[in-house]
């Protein structure tokens, strides 16, 4: 929590947020936009909202509050915003003594307690300053327990909660340990008391089942429940060109099966367990496939990853390409359309992953863990093969399969196609607009 010095210099710091050149002929919409995270998923969300607010010139008013490192990661869209003035879009970055203020360490549960809470002071008193008529918190999760014990925000409240789990185990695919039954346990208390709080207004969630069982479990609270879309992009005709010249580019052996993995190469991400499953694969096998590492990752896990493709490379006839860098939206359709195969080995990963919309957008089948959300929409949507990826001969069955058959036989494309449509950048942000402004 703060601290009095802290809040002394939260509140001077407050009075230099500027006004928005408000259209008087506009509605009174106030919305507070807060999110700190400048990765993945987060910047990308906030782009597609303002494009959106830009787009339709939505009534009211909306102030974002960013990291100041948010001005230069998004530059581009931030000069963008401000050459409407008159549109209601204001971006507020945080002072430095409100960033001195955070704890920065996010190692460990109590640090991660702490500084939900300071940030949460940070929201109730830009809702006050802005005269926010709502707020809206895209990473919901991390405010739950102030949401319950802190102080009452003076305005309704709205969010995103991105990672349930507590009904993992009505999954047909799903065993649950007796961890996963205890985080179940402590989610659903957490639920309860949610569900209780005046000032919450909505919940959307990218799991569809969530929705659907928080909507009848607690069909009673005034707190209503959103299916939203996982927004992707997709740009077919620019994809094409770019695919023909990666291929040349990469020297990808024409005989050989393309098969991707793609993303933040974290150890969740299941990597060494697909490249361990190689090991498995048979020198034919091995003759007819290529696998691209495309995506970050820390130098240790780069080091790790590189030696271990090497050892791969003297031991077998594979072709694997790795590039650990970072990769423009543009040239990431061009990967997955090159792809023949998606890899989504992710290690018990809890939540949506955009690798399947991904992959969806481009028609191509994935190789996926079976644990949660993921194993779900694959068995459902017959998307691919959802299997147990903690185990490398697992994933090494799976790849035999689509290197012995023609991939097309492992998914369903009617299925695929009705898949990537429910989750397009403009149901993600109409949702979203419309939820908040009832």
């Amino acid at each position: 929590m703060l601290n009095q010095t802290q809040m002394d210099m939260l509140q001077k710091s407050l009075e230099s947020v500027p006004p928005i050149q408000h259209n008087p002929s506009l509605k009174s919409n106030s919305i507070l936009l807060f999110e700190l995270s400048t990765y993945g998923h987060h910047t990308v969300y906030i782009r597609h909202l303002v494009e959106h607010w830009l787009k339709n010139h939505l009534p009211g008013s909306v102030h974002i509050v960013v990291a100041p490192r948010f001005f230069e990661k998004c530059a581009d869209l931030v000069a963008r915003v401000s050459q409407y003035p008159s549109a209601g879009i204001a971006f507020l970055p945080l002072s430095e003594a409100e960033e001195a203020s955070l704890t920065t360490n996010l190692k460990g549960f109590i640090n991660r307690k702490i500084r939900a809470w300071q940030e949460w002071h940070l929201i109730c008193a830009y809702a006050r300053k802005t005269e926010a008529t709502h707020c809206f918190l895209p990473s919901f999760d991390f405010f739950q327990w102030p949401l319950i014990f802190g102080q009452k925000p003076p305005c309704p409240i709205s969010g995103i909660y991105f990672k349930p789990t507590f009904h993992y185990g009505s999954f047909a695919a799903h065993v649950s340990t007796p961890s996963d039954h205890l985080r179940q346990w402590q989610e659903k208390l957490t639920l309860a008391a949610i569900f209780q709080q005046p000032h919450i207004h909505r919940l959307f969630c990218l799991d569809p089942f969530a929705a659907e069982a928080l909507s009848r479990s607690h069909k009673r609270s005034h707190i209503k429940v959103s299916t939203l879309a996982d927004p992707v992009s997709h740009y077919p005709d620019r994809a094409e060109a770019q695919t023909r010249s990666l291929r040349k580019r990469l020297e990808i052996s024409e005989n050989r099966r393309i098969f991707l993995i793609f993303g933040d190469l974290s150890e969740r991400k299941g990597v060494r367990q697909l490249l361990e499953a190689t090991t498995l694969l048979s020198s034919s096998l091995c003759q007819a496939l290529c696998i691209l590492i495309i995506g970050r990752c820390n130098s240790t896990e780069k080091a790790h990853l590189h030696s271990k493709v090497q050892q791969i490379r003297q031991a077998k006839p594979i072709q694997i390409i790795e590039h650990y860098e970072f990769v423009n939206e543009e040239e990431v359709q061009a990967y997955f359309q090159l792809a023949d195969v998606v890899l989504a080995p992710y290690q018990r990963h809890v939540g949506m992953s955009g690798i399947l919309l991904q992959a969806a957008a481009a028609g191509k089948p994935v190789i996926s863990s079976n644990y949660g959300l993921m194993g779900e929409l694959v068995t459902q949507y017959e998307l691919g093969l959802a299997v147990d990826s903690t185990q490398p001969p697992e994933i090494a069955k799976a790849l035999t399969r689509m290197l012995k058959q023609p991939v097309q036989k492992f998914f369903n494309s009617e299925k695929l196609r009705l898949f990537s449509e429910q989750n397009t950048v403009e149901k993600f942000t109409s949702a979203i607009f419309e939820g908040v402004m009832q």
